[in-house]
């Protein structure tokens, strides 16, 4: 049984936000090294797009993770 830790659900966009800021990295120059649209990426930082199958692998590949990592990240939007 899983633990209530009281808090809400961070959703995968701000945690890629807070890494590409850590990292010194913009939203464009991510998008450009795994390949895809830096609209793409704003729209998942946003929390306006999910992170799909294809984008967790292309996140876990970038950052040195698992693809299921960010294909389990929990989804704010069903709390």
């Amino acid at each position: 049984m899983p633990i209530d830790s009281g808090l809400s659900p961070i959703h995968p966009g701000e945690l890629l936000a807070e890494i590409l800021t850590d990292w010194g990295i913009s939203q464009a120059q991510f998008a450009r090294a795994i390949g895809v649209s830096p609209m793409r990426i704003s729209h998942v930082v946003n929390g306006s797009r999910p992170v799909t199958a294809k984008l967790a692998l292309r996140f876990g590949r970038a950052f040195g993770q698992s693809p299921q990592y960010w294909s389990k990240q929990p989804m704010p939007n069903v709390w």
